[in-house]
C-alpha cells in the first residue's frame, strides 16, 4: 500500500502498512481532515492545518452534501477527547459532521486539502490560511462571557498536575514557585475550560511555560505580550519559532535544564531535569545562590534512578492493549486542493 506524503499527524510523519483486505468497509466520497495525535500541542497546530478548506466555496458546498463524509483518524485509534472537539468548534467546525475512521475503509474518492502548516528541512512554515484559523478561534473566544471576565495578568502554565509527570520530568515545581514569587499567576491549563485558557492567554502581559504543549499555547497570545519559553532540553523546537513568527510577540528562550539522560534519538520525550538556573535569575533581575546540582536530592534521584525511568518508557508501550490503527485508500483517485 502506498503512503500519501503529508497525511501523517505531522507534515513529515507517517508510513504505509499492510492490512486485512478481506475486512474493508466501502463508502463514496470523503474529505480527509487529518491524522490527529491526542496531544494539546498538536491539537492547536497540526490538527488545524486542513480546516481552511471548510471555509472555501467548494468546502461549504460539500458540507451541504450529506453523502460526503468529513473524516479523520487518530494515533492508536484513540477517541477524540471533548477538549479536542472544543478546539474544532471554536475553529468553526460543525463537529456533528466529522467522522472518526476506526476500521480500514475504502472510498471511491478522497479529497485531501493541502496543509497550511508544513515542514521543510529544519523549519516549520505556515500560510495565511493557518493564521486565519487561529484568528477565528480567538474571535469566537472574544464573544464568550468568559473573555469579558478575564483579567490581564502575568501567566505561568505548569505541567506539575499531570498524571505520571514525575516519571518524565523532575524539578518544575521549583520553577513554578519561583514564578509565583515573581507575581505570576500559576495555572494547570488542563483543569480550565478551553475558553478560559485562551482568554487568559489573549489578555496576559507576560506568559511563561516550559517548552512543549504548554508553551505552544502562546499561539493565542497578543502580539504585545512577552513570552518566556523555558527550555527542558538542548534541542531546537521548530514549533516555538513558527509560533513566535506567526504571532509577532517578543519571545525569550531561557535554559532551565540539566537533562543529561534524555533519549538520544528523540530528546523531546525526556526524561528531563529542570531547576531555577542562574540564567533565569539573571533574566528576572534576581541575584541568588545556586545550590550545586550534586547537592540537590532531586537531581541525584534523576541521575541515579533514570535507568528505572528508561525501563518504564521501554515497557509502557509493550504493556499497553494492542490496537489496530485504521487507514483508508482511494481506489479511483484523490484530489489535492490548493
Amino acid at each position: 500500500m502506498c503512503y500519501i506524503p503529508g497525511t501523517g499527524y505531522t507534515d513529515t510523519g507517517g508510513c504505509s502498512y499492510e492490512f486485512d483486505a478481506s475486512n474493508v468497509e466501502s463508502a463514496g466520497r470523503c474529505v480527509f481532515l487529518g491524522t490527529f495525535n491526542i496531544c494539546y500541542g498538536h491539537a492547536i497546530t497540526d490538527a488545524l492545518k486542513r480546516l481552511w478548506f471548510l471555509d472555501t466555496e467548494e468546502g461549504r458546498n460539500l458540507i451541504l452534501d450529506d453523502s460526503v463524509d468529513f473524516v479523520y483518524i487518530t494515533s492508536c485509534n484513540d477517541d477524540m477527547p471533548q477538549w479536542h472537539m472544543k478546539v474544532f468548534e471554536l475553529a468553526g467546525v460543525d463537529v456533528s459532521r466529522i467522522k472518526h475512521i476506526r476500521h480500514t475503509t475504502k472510498y471511491k474518492e478522497i479529497i485531501i486539502p493541502d496543509n497550511s502548516l508544513f515542514k521543510e528541512p529544519g523549519l516549520l512554515f505556515y500560510t495565511d490560511e493557518f493564521r486565519e484559523i487561529i484568528e477565528k478561534i480567538k474571535d469566537n473566544v472574544r464573544r464568550t462571557a468568559c473573555y469579558e471576565m478575564t483579567p490581564s495578568l502575568d501567566l505561568y502554565f505548569t505541567r506539575t498536575a499531570l498524571k505520571d509527570i514525575s516519571v518524565r520530568e523532575t524539578g518544575e515545581k521549583s520553577i513554578e514557585k519561583f514564578f509565583k514569587k515573581e507575581g505570576f499567576k500559576v495555572y494547570s491549563p488542563e483543569k480550565l475550560p478551553l475558553e478560559e485558557q485562551i482568554s487568559l492567554l489573549m489578555k496576559c502581559n507576560r506568559f511563561a511555560a516550559t517548552e512543549g504543549s504548554c508553551s505552544h499555547a502562546s499561539v493565542f497570545c497578543d502580539s504585545s505580550a512577552e513570552v518566556i519559553i523555558l527550555r527542558k532540553v538542548d534541542n531546537v523546537n521548530s514549533y516555538s519559532a513558527m509560533i513566535s513568527d506567526l504571532v509577532g510577540h517578543r519571545t525569550v528562550f531561557i535554559d532551565v535544564n540539566h537533562s543529561i539522560m534524555t533519549n538520544k534519538t528523540a530528546p523531546v520525550v525526556g526524561p528531563f531535569y529542570l531547576y531555577v538556573t542562574k540564567e533565569l535569575h539573571d533574566y528576572l533581575g534576581q541575584s541568588s545562590f545556586i545550590i550545586p546540582l550534586s547537592l540537590r536530592p532531586s537531581y541525584l534521584a534523576y541521575r541515579y534512578f533514570c535507568p528505572i525511568k528508561k525501563e518504564y518508557y521501554r515497557l509502557k508501550p509493550l504493556l499497553a492493549p494492542r490496537r489496530i490503527i485504521p487507514t483508508f485508500k482511494s481506489y479511483i483517485e484523490y484530489h489535492l486542493h490548493h
